[in-house]
């Protein structure tokens, strides 16, 4: 498993989650495809911190949605985040389950997405931050043992099954 240290802070994992599009650099999910060199993850180890973490912040986008679909450009979006999305209590819950490393920003990761946990809402899609949560198997250094991960996504996932 290749994964970069939790250095990026709270800034940075503003950017990449919410600002201006995705964050993995690997785009829309197909599971049991192998994604080779996938960048700027949201990493959590557990399944249910994962959805509670991305139910909480779809909480707070949804109740932002109209201001932000409305706001003129990205720079006023941005003024939105910070002033309204990132005090809420479900953003600075993200930021401390980072913090505590209970998951993790991972620069790079080679993984295999297996399902679709959690399918944010399509009302947040138009924004490009809907955040779902997939489970997807890695491996533990240079060895065959796989490692059962959820990562938070704001990319296109197949339905739940």
């Amino acid at each position: 498993m290749r994964h970069g240290a939790i250095v990026l802070g709270a800034g940075l994992l503003v950017l990449l989650v919410v600002q201006g599009g995705h964050a993995e650099s690997r785009g829309a999910y197909v599971h049991g495809d192998f994604r080779e060199g996938d960048e700027k993850l949201i990493v959590c180890r557990g399944h249910d911190l994962a959805v509670t973490l991305s139910e909480g912040v779809n909480q707070a986008l949804l109740e932002l949605r109209d201001m932000l679909v409305a706001a003129s450009d990205d720079a006023e979006r941005q003024i939105i985040y910070q002033e309204l999305l990132y005090p809420t209590p479900a953003w600075q819950a993200l930021i401390g389950a980072i913090e505590d490393q209970a998951c993790e920003l991972a620069d790079v990761l080679d993984h295999t997405s297996r399902r679709t946990i959690l399918r944010g809402p399509a009302s947040l899609d138009v924004l490009k931050a809907s955040h779902s949560v997939v489970e997807s198997e890695t491996y533990f250094l240079n060895t065959q043992a796989a490692i059962t991960v959820y990562i938070i996504t704001t990319e296109a996932v197949p339905p739940v099954e």
